[in-house]
């Protein structure tokens, strides 16, 4: 995940990221937060069935602040 996550920062074309069905603790939402705060072309990240719960949740809240492109975080079990 930490591949996906640096990649996900200077990546400038990617639109859509499945992460679908992977497991999100703590060490990979803070690797996705900040790559969120400096990604400006991704529009739809799919967490669905990730098991992500409301602490790890909170670490995305600064990055979801400052991004402008995401519009859909698809949470759903």
């Amino acid at each position: 995940m930490r591949g996906v996550a640096a990649a996900l920062q200077i990546n400038s074309s990617l639109r859509t990221l499945d992460l679908s069905r992977n497991e999100i603790g703590k060490e990979t939402a803070g690797m996705l937060q900040v790559a969120l705060a400096i990604n400006t072309s991704l529009t739809f990240l799919d967490l669905k069935s990730c098991r992500v719960s409301a602490s790890i949740l909170s670490q995305f809240e600064p990055s979801l602040a400052i991004n402008r492109s995401l519009l859909i975080l698809d949470l759903s079990c």
